[in-house]
């Protein structure tokens, strides 16, 4: 199962002709391309369940988004369970292929048995504290004691990090 992990997403090819003002820009844009890839390359069965699901998530986004945006600028939108059918066939496909994209990292997190240390965890909470100009404590009693919600974030970033490392960018 590893081999197929491995063979599936390591040395993908991404090309990038584009210039950035940041390197965090850098960085956002190659891990958009790297997952997009991903999601056109590697096989694997998506439920459809969750694919239902993240529409439905999408749709109540977009809808609580086009209401936001008439309350703000005034414009009344008498159209909107239109407009949101017109683009229910791209909202499909970009659920899919996050579904996917999902998926993918949980096979590729279990499969390369991706870790978060303890003290991983605790730096992650500090330097979460110190972005949001408050305390360690706050942070635990947000997310629980034991920082699951937050480990989760970290592995998902962590085995990103990963994919990207073994892409080749061109």
């Amino acid at each position: 199962m590893a081999e197929t992990a491995e063979k599936t997403y390591k040395g993908l090819v991404i090309q990038l002709p584009e210039k950035w003002k940041t390197a965090e820009e850098k960085e956002e844009r190659i891990e958009e391309a790297v997952l997009f890839k991903l999601a056109e390359t590697y096989p694997i069965d998506v439920p459809e369940s969750l694919v239902e699901n993240e529409v439905q998530a999408m749709v109540c986004q977009l809808y609580q988004e086009m209401r936001y945006k008439a309350l703000r600028t005034g414009e009344i939108n008498f159209f909107v369970e239109r407009d949101i059918q017109d683009q229910m066939e791209d909202i499909q496909k970009e659920a899919r292929r996050q579904v996917k994209i999902r998926c993918i990292l949980q096979e590729i997190t279990e499969t390369e048995q991706i870790q978060i240390s303890r003290e991983e965890l605790e730096l992650e909470a500090e330097a979460m504290a110190e972005r949001q100009h408050t305390t360690v404590r706050e942070i635990k009693s947000f997310f629980g004691e034991n920082l699951d919600m937050l480990r989760e974030d970290l592995l998902v970033r962590k085995t990103i990090q990963r994919i990207c490392k073994s892409a080749v960018i061109l």
